[in-house]
């Protein structure tokens, strides 16, 4: 009988001679079940349209906790401090030109680097921060009728998850030296 070579264990091999890039820790398997349907030609390529004035509602206010592989940025005022940013997404009922639901990437969430290399809760709001997400909480507060201090992560993220409706307003933001228009909530209704 002809001793035949695992085709598994010759894969393996050639991924090590190759110095093929390993797969990161924190990575996991993504759900091809996920994956859409649409043909690539087909794929419409999401355009932020202007929605300065319109009021709409928010479907979905959704954050995405930073990961190792995100960059970590040490703070100004103190080089002890370190900290990643993870990524905060209101998703509007509008829908743009290509027929896909409005949405707003805010900035101003942080998880803090711990001694042991761990990240922190995401802290949103700083009383001194006139960041995205420090109005949006300020904007939240003002609703509920309670001071910022008081409002926690959990009340804030199920109170914009509560189908509440937003003015929203074209606000200039400067990214690397570059401006950028986004639509931003500016009053709830």
């Amino acid at each position: 009988m002809e001793n035949k070579e695992n085709v598994f264990d010759t894969i393996a091999d050639e991924h090590q001679e190759n110095n093929e890039q390993p797969i990161p820790n924190n990575s996991s398997e993504y759900d091809y079940n996920n994956l859409p349907d649409t043909p690539v030609g087909d794929m419409k390529k999401y355009v932020r349209q202007n929605l300065d004035g319109k009021t709409v509602k928010i479907l979905s206010a959704k954050l995405f906790e930073a990961t190792t592989d995100d960059e970590e940025i040490t703070a100004l005022t103190n080089k002890d401090i370190r900290y990643k940013k993870p990524r905060f997404i209101l998703t509007y009922d509008s829908k743009n030109d290509e027929g896909l639901n409005d949405r707003e990437y805010l900035s101003g969430v942080i998880q803090f680097v711990q001694k042991d290399g761990s990240l922190s809760q995401p802290k949103f709001f700083n009383p001194s921060g006139e960041n995205q997400i420090s109005n949006l909480w300020r904007l939240v507060a003002a609703k509920k009728n309670i001071e910022p201090e008081d409002l926690s992560p959990r009340e804030f993220m199920g109170f914009l998850n509560s189908g509440i409706s937003v003015k929203l307003a074209d606000t200039v933001v400067k990214y690397n030296k570059t401006e950028h228009h986004k639509n931003l909530p500016v009053e709830i209704l």
